[in-house]
């Protein structure tokens, strides 16, 4: 229904948001418990590929399984290291995309 790269965006946009609440909150490890879940429902779907829309599909949901273990990845980073203010390092290298005024911004 939506573009790759559109679909890729949005999921970027609402992990930082997730994240940063997450670490300003003290809930990271109920966040990757969140990702781990979500991993897990999208790598127990199987597209079979019959026609065009189908391989596309599949190819969306490749995309969305590698992005979830580089989430998983960060937020594991982000445990490990102890981040507890939204000001730390480890998050601030992070590249982040974020909803502003209708744009998408990346910091």
């Amino acid at each position: 229904k939506f573009p790759s790269q559109v679909l890729g965006i949005a999921e970027q946009i609402r992990f930082a948001k997730k994240c940063q609440a997450a670490i300003t909150n003290n809930e990271l490890d109920l966040l990757k418990g969140e990702l781990m879940s979500q991993l897990e429902s999208y790598t127990s779907e199987e597209i079979i590929p019959v026609d065009n829309r189908s391989a596309v599909l599949n190819s969306k949901l490749k995309t969305l399984i590698m992005d979830i273990i580089h989430m998983i990845s960060i937020v594991t980073l982000l445990i490990e290291k102890g981040v507890k203010d939204i000001k730390a390092c480890e998050w601030q290298k992070q590249l982040k995309y974020k909803l502003d005024a209708g744009k998408c911004r990346v910091q």
